[in-house]
């Protein structure tokens, strides 16, 4: 799984987005913890993320700033006898509201908001790629020739695209994470643009999909989790499902120590992969098997349904 997040997403968590902080922490939890899933970062996207930061971050204060608490006041309203101890909720509103805004501002300038500790850690997961040299040259070459991704003239996302053609592995089936538009087709919008498909194809051999938001992409691949410990428990059910061996299944075991929170779906999910698995079986009288599936019954035996469970208790007797 190669990923490549563009800076408008990055810097998006700093705006009035959809998506919240906790996408990501669990797009880091999914980087660190799931086989073959790795993040391209070229220099580029890292450039702009912090030549950009200041102007947006700013942006969004000062509308944020902007807002008054009552507006314009109806004579009607203001006649109410109840108007005075709404102005005292007002004025500590606009107080509180003032607070808020230095104390984000300091945070801002010592870069230690939420975002910017998430970001930091993703970038440090991240395969950096420099963008110098060819890649310059064959990003001018498309801007000339107005061939996607970008804007007409805009140098950036092409920077990108050449850097990522020029360095993924072959076959690579690649995770474009971009809200502008500028990755995305005329007609589908929601679509990566056909050119860029097909080049990929062509070029890479892999396939090249488009996400407008990071959650998006992560509702697509772990439709289960609703939080970052969510989808770390979904890769390993998902590497129980698909244990070639002993050695891994004790692995995964181990990896699984903490069972808790696991919603109703993951410990179906579990419960299913458990008994799935021959490489299991095979070992359940071993230990760890063992106490893995008692400890399994113990927190979820009730969510489980009846002959799911009996069969759970017969394996680990």
């Amino acid at each position: 799984m190669h990923i490549f997040i563009d800076a408008n997403i990055y810097l998006g968590f700093y705006e009035a987005t959809s998506d919240s902080l906790f996408e990501l922490e669990k797009l880091f939890t999914v980087l660190k913890k799931k086989q073959g899933a790795k993040l391209w970062l070229p220099d580029q996207v890292k450039r702009e993320f912090w030549k950009n930061r200041d102007g947006s971050v700013a942006s969004v204060l000062r509308e944020f700033a902007k807002l008054n608490g009552l507006g314009s006041i109806p004579r009607l309203v203001q006649e109410d006898p109840e108007f005075d101890q709404l102005k005292k909720f007002s004025a500590q509103l606009e107080s509180k509201k003032k607070e808020i805004v230095d104390r984000v501002h300091s945070e801002v300038a010592a870069e230690k908001t939420r975002a910017d500790n998430w970001i930091r850690n993703l970038f440090g997961l991240a395969e950096e790629i420099d963008t110098s040299g060819n890649i310059v040259n064959q990003a001018r070459e498309r801007a000339l020739r107005h061939t996607p991704p970008g804007k007409q003239d805009g140098l950036g996302d092409r920077l990108s695209w050449v850097a990522l053609l020029a360095t993924l592995p072959k076959k690579a089936d690649l995770h474009i994470i971009s809200g502008d538009g500028d990755f995305a087709g005329e007609l589908e919008r929601d679509e990566i643009h056909p050119y860029l498909k097909c080049e990929w194809n062509k070029k890479n051999g892999g396939t090249a999909k488009l996400w407008k938001r990071a959650s998006q992409f992560l509702a697509a691949h772990f439709p289960e989790a609703k939080n970052a410990i969510e989808i770390e428990r979904t890769m390993l059910i998902e590497r129980l499902e698909k244990s070639p061996n002993f050695a891994t299944t004790h692995a995964v075991i181990a990896d699984f120590s903490d069972l808790s929170h696991l919603s109703h779906p993951l410990a179906t999910r579990l419960a299913a992969a458990i008994l799935s698995n021959s490489q299991v079986h095979w070992i359940s009288d071993d230990a760890d098997v063992k106490k893995f599936i008692k400890d399994f019954l113990a927190q979820y035996g009730g969510v489980i349904d009846a002959v799911t469970k009996t069969e759970l208790e017969k394996l680990a007797e």
